[in-house]
């Protein structure tokens, strides 16, 4: 226990229970204190036990009763509450009581799922991957997997992470600031590329399982529909059947084909933009519609939504959102190197691919700064600084800080905040784009030129775009003929129309 809990449990001796009078604690605590000096650490309940005031059979159903819980349900683990629920299961914190008790979350499969012997093989196959073979600071860790055979499930232990998700931050604070959504994707990237390193796809991104913990550490949870895609004979999600969240689904899953990480990578991009924007990227009354969407609707671009974003940063999640695999980013690290890019300043290979669309309106060379001047200006980082990606196995990402997330226009209604809300809060803080936005909306971004004494720039005005999506209340057909792709076939009917009505004049008059 710490100090806290130590002080709430000795008021429950106290004031609840009324088995130990003041005095007693009061000895108790210079004990424990005196201790301390001698630099031996030693807790309030093993002290009361060694003055004699409690015996330990006694101290333990006292700490028992303080503590509540359910010690009996998995041998070696006290639940002490539920956290949540999935589609394979029910997901509690618990406290590991051969571990110096430990803080742990447990994830117990559905009993009538855990009887179909694929079910139980697909879960036990993702929690041996998660404990054996993911080992990253920004993926939550597995601890153990088990039978419990008295009440006939499967059972998965995890790290508890002391924080909330994304959804939960996104309702209470707003949309999200674009250093916050940056810094987010900096560690998810890194946290896909350290399982794509073992051929594993999460399958099912989503801000539900991406947690934010009170110091601003992203951790990617929920591996539940992970698979290891080289072992063929552990197949256990048959071709057709869609697997994943509609809302950030990837138009290859929504055909239920085999999918990579490319498919996580969309996901991802859905994600964020649903952060940075307030709404998904394709909506709809029911699942299907939104397959569809996700198969066939124009994406609009996120700064169209919301133009405080960065054209730069817009088209990264463009990039991620590309209908197909091979338009995308093909790995996470080539993703990795982007947000880097965009840190830095220099345009994305996302903008420089579809620059001519996005308003590129001059490049212009300029002589480079000077070191001393640079270093006299005020730093303004997008994001932590970012070591250059190795070459071997990916570092995490772990930001020092994190941006205010923007606040909407609309005020959100806010709760009572709880311990954690205010906790949690601690890493939020204002932090200022390096993005040289001019008055006149032109972004500038550099290019590399291999110039000693000049820098290459781009100046961007994102008003320019030659290609403007359309509100998305439009079907599917009617921003089809918006964008020209049916215009020469409404020409067709109009000419035909015309010569028809060419025709009839002509009858009527020879006929007159």
């Amino acid at each position: 226990m710490n100090t806290d809990e130590e002080k709430a449990f000795l008021k429950f001796l106290v004031e609840t229970k009324k088995v130990l009078p003041p005095s007693a604690i009061q000895v108790c605590l210079s004990v424990q204190e005196a201790l301390r000096g001698l630099g031996i650490e030693k807790t309030m309940d093993k002290v009361i036990v060694e003055k004699g005031f409690l015996d330990a059979k006694q101290i333990s159903a006292l700490l028992h009763e303080y503590r509540g819980g359910d010690e009996e349900l998995i041998p070696g683990y006290r639940i002490v509450k539920k956290l949540g629920e999935g589609a394979m299961g029910e997901v509690y914190s618990a406290i590991d009581l051969n571990h110096e008790n430990d803080h742990v979350a447990i994830k117990i499969l559905f009993p009538h799922l855990g009887k179909r012997k694929a079910t139980a093989q697909r879960f036990i196959q993702e929690a041996q991957l998660c404990i054996n073979k993911l080992n990253h600071p920004n993926i939550v860790k597995g601890l153990e997997v088990g039978y419990e055979a008295t009440h006939d499930f499967f059972f998965y232990v995890m790290e508890f992470v002391d924080g909330r998700n994304l959804r939960a931050i996104l309702k209470e604070n707003g949309v999200f600031s674009e250093p916050l959504a940056i810094k987010i994707m900096l560690q998810m990237a890194s946290a896909l590329q350290h399982a794509a390193s073992f051929n594993l796809v999460h399958r099912d991104i989503k801000p539900d399982n991406i947690m934010l913990t009170k110091n601003g550490v992203a951790k990617l949870c929920d591996l539940g529909l992970a698979r290891d895609w080289t072992r063929d004979d552990l197949a256990l999600t048959k071709t057709g059947a869609v697997m994943g969240t509609p809302f950030y689904i990837s138009p290859e899953a929504a055909d239920g084909k085999k999918i990579d990480g490319r498919s996580d990578i969309y996901s991802l991009g859905a994600t964020m933009y649903h952060m940075v924007v307030g709404n998904v990227p394709f909506d709809g009354p029911n699942s299907a519609v939104v397959l569809n969407r996700h198969r066939h609707d124009p994406l609009i671009p996120p700064i169209e939504m919301r133009s405080q974003l960065s054209v730069g940063f817009s088209s990264i999640l463009e990039m991620m959102l590309a209908k197909s695999p091979e338009d995308r980013y093909q790995t996470p690290d080539q993703l990795l190197d982007d947000l880097q890019r965009l840190q830095n300043c220099y345009a994305p290979h996302a903008l420089l691919r579809i620059k001519d669309s996005y308003g590129v309106t001059e490049a212009v060379r300029k002589p480079k700064m000077p070191t001393s001047a640079m270093a006299q200006q005020p730093a303004t980082p997008l994001a932590m600084p970012v070591a250059t990606t190795p070459t071997t196995s990916p570092q995490p990402v772990t930001p020092t800080a994190i941006p205010q997330p923007v606040i909407p226009a609309k005020p959100v209604e806010s709760a009572k905040a709880s311990f954690q809300d205010s906790e949690i809060c601690k890493f939020i803080e204002t932090t200022t784009s390096t993005i040289k936005r001019r008055q006149d909306m032109v972004e500038e971004y550099l290019i590399e030129d291999g110039s000693p004494n000049f820098d290459s720039v781009i100046l961007v005005d994102h008003r320019k775009r030659h290609t403007k999506a359309f509100p998305a209340f439009l079907n599917s057909s009617e921003q089809n003929i918006l964008h020209g792709q049916g215009i020469k076939a409404h020409w067709k009917l109009a000419v035909i129309a015309v010569m028809i009505m060419l025709l009839i004049i002509m009858i009527v008059i020879l006929a007159t």
